[in-house]
């Protein structure tokens, strides 16, 4: 089975290498297909959301080579009539969605090792504003997702006394949320009982200043 990563990169993993390599356009047409879980998608729409910012025929008959690219390289994923497009089922991997499937069943340790980093990364770059407006909702979500799961993560190691755990998942979820008073309060936290006091009152002047600096207001005091 095909693969499509979405996380941090974007490549198209295959038996023996990968395909579509430098085919940018064509990756985020098969993520935004991929993300609709099988539902057929109108070609009109995909042909805004990828080509918008051409004239109409020009965004179709962009749309119609795309499509005959992908389905020459994945005809076993690809499903097209003259109306849509959809993706079928199983068939292809897509590490965003497994990413969302571990973080929704509590599989935590498992979500967070498939969050490589943003979904589809510089694809937002010049891109057409229904594409980029898509991008930026879905990456605030799974971007929600993860830094729940980290958090949720920390929990489970606190309430073990795990307080090196602890300390790694704080870590962790304090450079997802550079700002976050939460984050940055469990890892001070987790540090202490960890016996390294000295690093967590470093650390904290470290995002008091930041915040200070980046927001305008610090925390309220220290932990």
């Amino acid at each position: 089975m095909a693969r499509l990563r979405t996380l941090g990169a974007v490549a198209l993993e295959r038996v023996g290498g990968t395909a579509l390599g430098g085919r940018a356009k064509l990756l985020h047409l098969l993520a935004y297909l991929a993300g609709e879980d099988g539902r057929p998608v109108p070609r009109e729409r995909l042909a805004a959301l990828l080509w918008g910012d051409r004239p109409e025929a020009r965004a179709r008959a962009s749309l119609r080579e795309a499509l005959s690219r992908l389905r020459a390289d994945l005809p076993d994923v690809i499903e097209v009539d003259r109306a849509t497009v959809r993706v079928r089922p199983g068939r292809l991997a897509v590490d965003a969605r497994e990413f969302e499937e571990a973080a929704r069943q509590g599989r935590l340790e498992r979500a967070a090792a498939l969050y490589a980093g943003e979904l589809l990364p510089g694809a937002d770059a010049g891109a057409p504003p229904d594409f980029r407006a898509w991008v930026e909702a879905e990456r605030s979500r799974l971007d929600h997702l993860h830094r729940d799961a980290l958090a949720r993560l920390v929990g489970a190691a606190e309430a073990r006394a795990a307080w090196p755990e602890a300390v790694a998942w704080a870590e962790r979820w304090a450079e997802a949320s550079p700002l976050s008073e939460d984050a940055h309060r469990a890892l001070f936290r987790a540090l202490t009982l960890a016996g390294r006091g000295a690093e967590a009152e470093a650390l904290w002047a470290t995002f008091a200043a930041r915040a200070e600096r980046e927001l305008g207001v610090g925390p309220a005091s220290p932990p």
